[in-house]
């Protein structure tokens, strides 16, 4: 199909374009390069012997005898899933999208896929005796190995290149009776392979679909195969094997079980996950449950999100401490030591008088925070440089202060009319001072400050002036100048404090602006750099338990949101630059490199924690977020990680109202409606509810769908195909899609 938008079922389904196939513009196989030239001489000229040219070659080689397991995209039905899936089509989605149309299955006809998928039955493959599998591993040169009751596949006439010979593949014998009721018929193939292209057209992914026409009616185990067609061509046409077993070449494998009485599919995952998260704030707040919990603190401290932990109090005495991570259901309150810089663990723990435990969450961010830094020198070194530099600036701050007091009038140190103007005058003028220090301390400022101060005029002088025979030299005090004792106690000046911020461009006085969606905001200043500061980065350093301390926080089958806790990413953050402090002005620079850190995103930083088969079994799913009901101001996905094999992260910008997963769009489900039936579509998506198509049986003891006879069927004017201009692959594809599905969470 042309167009990149379709209606399937009144559903608009975007980014999606259907193809017939994707034929490689050279197919497997050896070539030469064969190069002509033809020189004309005049007569007086002696003709010489003709020029020799090489020619040479080079050899086209895709996947044959095995495929890689990466090219696997995604199956349907699942590996290993349960369910119902007496109506739906199994395929595979692979993400070589030429694939199946690299190689030639039968000389001399037009190009037709080489691969099919077939479903068998569990009793329809030999199986090994002593392990009881089907598959059996073999080199390629034993396929053309004779079997006594198994009919081999000619591949002795087959080009196969001496360096795959002693390579490995997977075959499986199929009872031949399974095997012609199974195998696709010529005419069916083409129809059974498409390609889509997902995506906008500027950034595309093409996928190669194969599907079944076996429908799982029976009840049972199944195994999927994808079948290489190579020197398969004499059965394709309902040929009968000579013996009782077929060998195959299986190039990917999985199994699942049809049991009719149950569900299974996106849309039941989805649908249950909805219906388990009851859209009220409660259901979904990542927090521990508080039902038949009598005490009210208790309750109020599982509702806010903290757990009871394990804690060993100095004096070594047992007890218990309460624990929340940076996830926290509601948005916390500010600590009322907020601007302290944490130097130490015990610094950070909260002692709760009433009941006389304490709570460990922002000690234990703090300890986090030091083992990182600790652990991880590319961590501590940005830091421990930041430290430094800040170092060498406080130490010039005596003369910086000596020649700004000499002309700028100091504030009072009472409160009298005026004062404000004064102190943010000295402060303005301390900070561009101090920016002058800071900026031009680069060997390309300073010489050019000496060249100002007059450094060819000295050094003239010093080369023709004799050298005495005694020099003294003296550093006299100036007045003003503070002394290494006063230092500390000046640093932590408010106006000083904030005239380095400007200085160092500390925010708020940095380049970030708030107003920037997060993924485009600065990390860090200049200060720091050599590290991703910003929030997400700094989670992704944690291991799972620290953001989830208990299992429980959430269960199978559940979607949890919460907010992320900036103090919490503050105490983190004091840990990490607490490395190497050791004096009074290493915390005081401690305290400025943790200012300048940017981690001020997490207090708009939101996210949404989900545990579902959906994820092991659809891990391509779209997610959507929007901060209004009716699906306006998207939230941006920050970080998407799998921190479990059935447990997605996803960290957002802002705090969403609604929440969406949608069905990955090249993983729809084909298959029929109910009464193996299918109400056909124009080619646009849309259905013509006034016909309904039957499919025939082209075998009813295995349940083999007529292809053939079904896309004749659609072929009619009314639909848009006619005689001339029959049903194309992808137009055979369209009706047999089923919409993606959709599943809405709305927090009230």
């Amino acid at each position: 199909m042309s167009d990149n938008e379709m209606i399937l079922d009144g559903e608009k389904v975007t980014g999606i374009t259907l193809k017939d196939g994707h034929i490689p513009n050279m197919t497997d196989g050896n070539y030469k390069v064969t190069v002509k030239q033809t020189v004309t001489l005049p007569p007086e000229v002696k003709q010489q012997s003709d020029i020799k040219l090489d020619t040479p070659g080079f050899t086209v080689r895709g996947p044959r005898f095995s495929l890689d397991p990466s090219m696997v995209h995604a199956v349907h039905p699942a590996v290993g899933a349960t369910g119902d899936f007496s109506l739906q089509f199994p395929h595979i989605v692979i993400s070589r999208d030429v694939l199946p149309w690299e190689r030639q299955p039968i000389t001399g006809t037009p190009r037709v896929p080489w691969v099919a998928l077939m479903i068998f039955a569990q009793d329809e493959l030999r199986a090994d005796p002593a392990t009881g599998d089907s598959a059996t591993s073999r080199k390629v040169s034993d396929l053309a190995s004779s079997a006594s009751d198994a009919m081999v596949p000619g591949y002795t006439d087959v080009d196969v290149p001496t360096a795959l010979k002693n390579s490995m593949c997977v075959t499986i014998d199929a009872r031949s009776d399974a095997f012609t009721a199974i195998v696709p018929h010529r005419s069916e193939l083409p129809f059974l392979a498409h390609v889509r292209e997902i995506g906008p057209r500027s950034g595309r992914e093409a996928y190669a679909v194969v599907m079944a026409s076996r429908l799982p009616k029976k009840e049972g185990r199944y195994e999927a195969h994808l079948i290489s067609l190579e020197a398969l061509g004499a059965y394709l046409d309902g040929k009968k094997p000579d013996k009782a077993y077929v060998r195959l070449l299986s190039l990917h494998r999985w199994s699942f079980t049809a049991k009719n009485d149950v569900r299974h599919g996106f849309d039941v995952l989805a649908r249950n996950l909805v219906r388990n998260n009851t859209n009220n704030a409660r259901e979904l707040s990542l927090s521990l449950s508080s039902e038949g919990v009598t005490n009210a603190r208790v309750k109020d401290r599982l509702t806010a999100g903290y757990v009871p932990v394990s804690h060993l109090t100095q004096t070594g005495e047992q007890s218990f401490a309460w624990y929340r991570g940076p996830f926290t259901p509601v948005i916390p309150p500010e600590p009322s030591d907020k601007k302290k810089c944490y130097i130490t663990a015990d610094d950070a723990l909260i002692y709760i008088a009433d009941d006389g435990v304490f709570d460990v969450s922002y000690s234990a961010a703090f300890t986090w925070g030091r083992l990182l830094a600790l652990a991880d020198s590319d961590l501590a070194a940005p830091v421990l440089k930041a430290r430094r530099t800040v170092l060498r600036h406080m130490l010039t701050l005596s003369s910086v202060l000596a020649d700004l007091e000499a002309t700028t009038p100091v504030p009072p140190a009472d409160n009298d009319s005026g004062s404000d103007v004064q102190e943010n005058d000295f402060t303005e003028e301390l900070a561009a001072h101090l920016t002058r220090q800071i900026q031009g301390n680069t060997p390309y400022h300073q010489f050019g400050e000496l060249v100002e101060a007059g450094l060819a005029t000295r050094l003239k002088t010093s080369l023709t002036t004799p050298t005495p025979t005694e020099t003294r030299l003296s550093s006299p005090a100036r007045k003003g100048d503070i002394t290494g004792r006063d230092l500390a106690s000046t640093i932590q000046r408010p106006d000083v404090q904030e005239a380095f911020r400007r200085a160092l461009r500390i925010p708020p006085y940095g380049p970030a602006d708030t107003n920037v969606a997060l993924t485009d905001t600065p990390s860090n200043t200049g200060l720091l750099d050599g590290w991703a500061w910003d929030t997400p980065s700094l989670l992704s350093l944690l291991p799972r338990d620290v953001f989830l301390p208990h299992a429980a926080l959430v269960p199978p089958e559940s979607l949890r949101l919460f907010h992320i806790n900036p103090h919490w990413i503050t105490a983190l953050v004091d840990g990490i630059t607490s490395v190497g402090i050791s004096t009074n002005l290493d915390q005081q620079a401690a305290k400025l490199i943790r200012d300048a850190i940017a981690h001020q995103d997490a207090g708009k930083i939101t996210g949404i924690i989900l545990r579902s088969q959906l994820i092991t079994q659809w891990p391509g799913f779209h997610f959507q977020a929007f901060r209004q009901a009716n699906y306006q101001q998207p939230c941006p996905v920050i970080r998407r990680d799998l921190i479990a094999p059935d447990t997605l992260l996803l960290l957002l910008d802002g705090s969403p109202r609604i929440v969406e997963l949608v069905e990955p769009t090249h993983e729809v489900t084909l298959g029929l409606d109910s009464n193996n039936t299918c109400t056909p579509r124009l080619k646009t998506g849309t259905k013509v509810t006034s016909k309904s198509v039957k499919a025939e049986m082209r075998d009813t003891v295995h349940n083999v769908v007529n292809i053939a006879k079904m896309r004749d069927t659609f072929t009619t004017s009314d639909l848009g195909w006619s005689t001339q201009n029959p049903i194309t692959p992808s137009g055979f594809a369209l009706q047999m899609m089923h919409p993606p599905c959709r599943a809405v969470v709305k927090q009230q």
